[in-house]
């Protein structure tokens, strides 16, 4: 029996202040009133109901409501009380005390000062680099994508102008010849480079540049097969 808890009496207050609240996203306000929605106010016991559950009530994956619980855990917006081996979570509603109103009925004005109360808690006890994206499965805070940009080490970049009839591209234990088009004729020469690569049949001649890349001595088998293409 937890009718003693502060949200039997005063939970319409908590949910108007969390409904002002910037610090919340609208998931995070649906799943935080989808809990007092649940409440057994007869029989005294907050929201039971599993993750599974609740996320097909807002058509959410389970795993996106228990990271959402765990959060609003973390900044005193939820209780979980275990009920024990094999049976569901009773979960109540509440209100960090920066915030809990003092009266069941509030103002507008009153409830915007306590919204900003909550805000300003949620924002100190936010991580700092904590992203809002969620990747495994489309449940965990994730910054898969904040990794800088990863650039060819392997790229030669000639400038135009530049009196080199080709590229030498060396990846993958390979030497590879790709055409530079110089054109300075229509516009005057400067630092940066118009590659491209060639197009269509290539030659024998531009195949004998495909050779392995070694730092020691040519593959002899490789240079047995062009002695005799050559005498051929």
């Amino acid at each position: 029996m937890n009718r003693a808890h502060p949200s039997f009496r005063c939970g319409h207050a908590y949910t108007r202040i969390v409904n002002a609240s910037e610090g919340l996203t609208d998931l995070h306000r649906l799943v935080y009133l989808e809990h007092y929605r649940l409440y057994n106010r007869g029989a005294g016991r907050g929201a039971l109901i599993s993750a599974a559950a609740l996320g097909r009530r807002l058509a959410r994956s389970g795993r996106r409501v228990e990271d959402v619980r765990r959060e609003l855990v973390h900044w005193s917006l939820l209780t979980k009380l275990d009920s024990g081996p094999g049976k569901v979570a009773e979960w109540l509603i509440t209100l960090p005390a920066v915030a809990q109103p003092r009266t069941r009925t509030l103002t507008e004005d009153e409830v915007a000062a306590l919204a900003a109360r909550l805000t300003e808690y949620i924002a100190r006890r936010r991580t700092p680099t904590a992203p809002e994206v969620a990747v495994r499965g489309g449940s965990v805070p994730d910054a898969a994508y904040s990794s800088p940009p990863v650039t060819n080490p392997g790229a030669v970049v000639v400038p135009r102008g530049s009196s080199s009839g080709g590229l030498a591209t060396e990846r993958l234990g390979l030497r590879v010849r790709t055409g530079v088009r110089d054109n300075t004729e229509s516009g005057s020469p400067g630092t940066d480079a118009r590659i491209e690569p060639g197009v269509g049949e290539v030659s024998d001649a531009a195949r004998r540049d495909w050779l392995p890349l070694s730092l020691d001595e040519p593959d002899p088998d490789q240079v047995a097969r062009d002695a005799m293409r050559d005498g051929a």
